[in-house]
């Protein structure tokens, strides 16, 4: 099983890599909670809002007021499975996406039939990642990844897939302390190790008399999430912040 999970990680490496340089696009994530349920089996070849024929085992979704071909990252708020799906059709309810059948199976929404779900608009190059959601789902479950490993595989190819660079709407900080006065904030820059002083920097937030000693910004979660690691021997109450990046 070991060696399984190596051979798998390897061809997912070798799947990102690809990705990575096959598109230097942006995605743009913009989150709402909603209603997720899947479609009834009467549905199946009639003509979709968008015009296509509909199906079962495609990965796609009926939503109110998204645009056709939007690419949706659907998340069940429960299991905290996700998977990514293109809207070809209307739903007459708002706060309401309703699933193929294939992709509902992914997050257990199936199983419960409605869940409180999250949705996220992507980049249009995350279709790429989209249409190889069936190899990838197996692999996983050949391997009997957990699904926080299931999840952190999958951002990792979405985010390669729509440049890590740019890809989001946000950065993220790790804040290493909270001081009284800026001078001592200062001080404490200072005593960072070397390879991370570079990004270090005092933050005074609106209206609150003490400062913060940041680091950042980082790009994605992992990378800010190993530094993080680093410093906790030195800072054991440092901690990851998300920003907008506007």
């Amino acid at each position: 099983m070991v060696r399984q999970r190596k051979n798998i990680i390897l061809i997912l490496i070798s799947v990102f890599l690809s990705l990575a340089f096959a598109n230097n696009v942006s995605a743009q994530l913009s989150v709402q909670s909603c209603k997720a349920t899947y479609y009834h089996d009467k549905f199946e070849n009639r003509h979709t809002s968008s015009g296509e024929i509909f199906s079962q085992k495609k990965y796609t979704a009926a939503h109110k007021s998204l645009p056709f071909n939007t690419i949706l990252k659907v998340t069940n708020k429960k299991t905290k499975k996700f998977v990514l799906v293109k809207v070809n059709d209307r739903c007459p309810r708002a706060g309401i996406i309703d699933l193929t059948k294939r992709a509902a199976s992914h997050i257990d929404i199936l199983k419960m039939g409605i869940g409180a779900a999250t949705i996220e608009i992507m980049d249009p190059a995350c279709k790429t990642v989209m249409e190889q959601q069936d190899e990838l789902f197996e692999m996983f479950e050949l391997a009997e990844f957990t699904v926080e490993e299931r999840n952190n595989y999958l951002d990792s190819l979405i985010n390669l897939a729509c440049n890590t660079e740019q890809a989001f709407s946000f950065h993220y900080y790790i804040r290493v302390a909270m001081i009284s006065d800026e001078a001592k904030a200062k001080q404490v820059i200072q005593k960072i190790p070397e390879q991370f002083r570079t990004k270090a920097k005092t933050e005074k937030i609106h209206n609150e008399k003490f400062y913060y000693v940041i680091l950042g910004p980082f790009n994605d979660k992992e990378h800010a999430g190993q530094v993080l690691q680093k410093l906790r021997p030195i800072y054991p109450a440092a901690y990851l912040i998300k920003k907008d990046k506007s």
